[in-house]
């Protein structure tokens, strides 16, 4: 049995009725409750479906068999990007693409064909090196960042995205500006909204990568390069008036904290229900796995914005389902380095960035 967007549920264990709204990662889905005009997201395995009039024990044993898939399905197989080769050789090769700097999806394939997940790489294929920050979310939440330089004519792997996340609302964020002295350029912002109705028709050759990927267009205008001026003459003319207020300075993503936040963050977090709530009892169980993975989720981001070097995530044991979330968002970040489970007679798992 196939859950899909439209599909009419019922929740085994509250009885309330519902219609699934999106599809999520991780075997969870977003219900549109009937009675409260209320979306909440929620496992299938809490799930039942109207239309087949199943008991909650039938339920039960369906839908551990149950295949979630994208409302959109991908085609099956792409070459995968070849071994980088020199900058000269890749630019005299292809001289036909324009000068872009570009995001591509490139598809990831199981043994059988099956697509699981999306390579994504930044592809500067233009003459400038490019100085760049970015953020990939999903739901509104960030899951990525990251910042760096790229060589003209060259790429750089970003990180991985599951196939069933293009169901998430993808969005990212790109600022670059061309690195170089002679020039005063300023950050050129991009933001991509990526939707699965519209991303299977972005499938193109791509320059440098030597194979098919999806192709999203990050930046394709530059500056002509000034003539170099003298630094005297640049500072007397950029020198701020008496009465003239300092530019507030440019904040790029997690750049900017404060001490007492650093100085403050708990080296813990506690996700069980009572903690986070003071009316847990009159919460549905999708209600309390909502709240507690939005917690978590809020924890980590100022762990990485605090410079934590490790943490204890207290999940509780009970049937496993919010450790099983846990460990799924957790392969998102790639700044943890190292995860040990079975801390606090195994309610707990110790993270290291």
């Amino acid at each position: 049995m196939i859950f899909a967007v439209g599909t009419k549920v019922s929740f085994l264990h509250t009885g309330e009725n519902g219609v699934i709204t999106e599809i999520l990662g991780g075997n969870m889905v977003n219900v549109l409750l009937a009675n409260d005009d209320m979306e909440i997201p929620s496992h299938i395995e809490d799930l039942i479906s109207i239309e087949q009039g199943n008991s909650k024990k039938e339920a039960k044993k369906t839908t551990r068999q149950i295949n979630v898939k994208p409302s959109v399905q991908p085609p099956k197989k792409v070459a995968k990007p070849l071994p980088k080769v020199e900058k000269e050789v890749h630019r005299k090769q292809e001289l036909g693409y324009p000068e872009v700097c570009s995001l591509a999806f490139v598809t990831l394939n199981k043994a059988d064909g099956e697509i699981y997940a999306y390579e994504l790489y930044l592809v500067n294929h233009t003459a400038h090196t490019l100085v760049y920050q970015f953020s990939l979310e999903f739901l509104k939440i960030e899951e990525e960042s990251g910042n760096g330089k790229l060589s003209p004519y060259s790429y750089k792997l970003l990180g991985k995205m599951h196939y069933l996340q293009l169901n998430d609302s993808p969005s990212f964020s790109f600022m670059s500006k061309v690195a170089t002295t002679e020039d005063r350029e300023e950050w050129v912002k991009k933001q991509l909204k990526i939707k699965a109705s519209s991303f299977f028709k972005k499938e193109q050759q791509t320059p440098l990568l030597n194979c098919r990927a999806y192709l999203y267009t990050l930046r394709d205008a530059f500056a002509k390069k000034n003539k170099p001026i003298d630094l005297a003459a640049y500072t007397k003319e950029n020198a701020p008036k008496s009465n003239e207020a300092k530019p507030e300075p440019v904040v790029l993503w997690g750049a900017v904290i404060s001490p007492k936040e650093v100085a403050e963050f708990p080296s813990e977090i506690d996700l069980h229900i009572e903690k986070l709530s003071p009316n847990h009892a009159r919460l549905s169980n999708a209600e309390i796995l909502h709240i507690q993975l939005r917690r978590f989720d809020e924890y980590m981001r100022k762990a990485l914005r605090s410079s934590a070097t490790s943490a204890l995530i207290i999940h509780g044991k009970g049937k496993g389902r919010l450790k099983t979330e846990v460990l799924y968002r957790l392969k998102a970040y790639p700044e943890v380095t190292r995860i040990e489970e079975g801390f606090k007679a195994g309610g707990a798992t110790m993270i290291y960035f």
